[in-house]
């Protein structure tokens, strides 16, 4: 069982697991799009989603993300998981 926690830390919304590991997808509630973070883009606009909006997975994957509805983006999804 994994334990997490959120924290929030000069405007920015982090989730920490065991041993301070970044998220590899984050979700927008609003547009229900899921960017890949480590293959962001500039037009990804991923700082423009506010924390109310943001959506972490778990397990923390594109099929996931997909399976909860969320569509990959077209900018930093591409080429895989």
């Amino acid at each position: 069982m994994s334990t997490s926690s959120y924290g929030v830390l000069g405007g920015a919304f982090f989730l920490m697991f065991g041993a301070n590991e970044m998220p590899g997808f984050l979700g927008s509630t609003k547009t229900k799009t899921v960017h890949h973070l480590a293959n962001m883009k500039k037009h990804c606009n991923v700082n423009e989603i506010h924390i109310h909006e943001k959506k972490y997975f778990e397990p923390d994957t594109l099929d996931q993300a997909v399976s909860e509805g969320y569509a990959p983006c077209d900018l930093c999804n591409k080429g895989g998981k």
